[in-house]
C-alpha cells in the first residue's frame, strides 16, 4: 500500500491546494492531474472539493513532491499521541479557565 492510498482522506483545503500547486499555472497544475484549469480554480475558490480519485492523485503528487515534510500542526491544539488522555487534558484546561472567568466576574 502507498503513502497516497493510506492518506486517502486527506481534506485537501483551498489553501493547501494553493501551496501544492507552487509556481504552476491552473492549467498546468489541472495537467498533471488531469482535470481543466477551471476545475482546480473552484477547488482553490472552495467551491466544489476534489473527489476520491482526485484526493488519491493530489496525495501522489504531495508524496512525490515532499509536501508533507515541512507540515506542522497549527492552532492551539497538541499532538499528544493518545486521545484519551489529550481529551482529558483539554478537558481540565477548559474547565480551570471557565473556573478563572466565574470567579473574575463575581468581583
Amino acid at each position: 500500500m502507498s503513502v497516497a492510498d493510506f492518506v486517502v482522506s486527506v481534506r485537501w483545503a483551498p489553501l493547501d491546494l494553493k501551496g501544492l500547486r507552487g509556481k504552476r499555472t491552473l492549467e498546468e497544475f489541472g495537467a498533471v492531474l488531469g482535470v481543466a484549469k477551471n476545475t482546480v480554480w473552484r477547488w482553490e475558490a472552495g467551491r466544489v472539493k476534489p473527489d476520491a480519485a482526485q484526493v488519491k492523485k493530489l496525495n501522489e503528487l504531495a508524496v512525490k513532491q515532499g509536501y508533507w515534510d515541512q507540515w506542522q500542526l497549527k492552532g492551539s491544539a497538541r499532538l499528544a499521541g493518545d486521545l484519551d488522555k489529550a481529551s482529558a487534558e483539554l478537558k481540565q484546561q477548559w474547565q480551570e479557565a471557565d473556573a478563572r472567568s466565574l470567579a473574575d466576574f463575581k468581583r
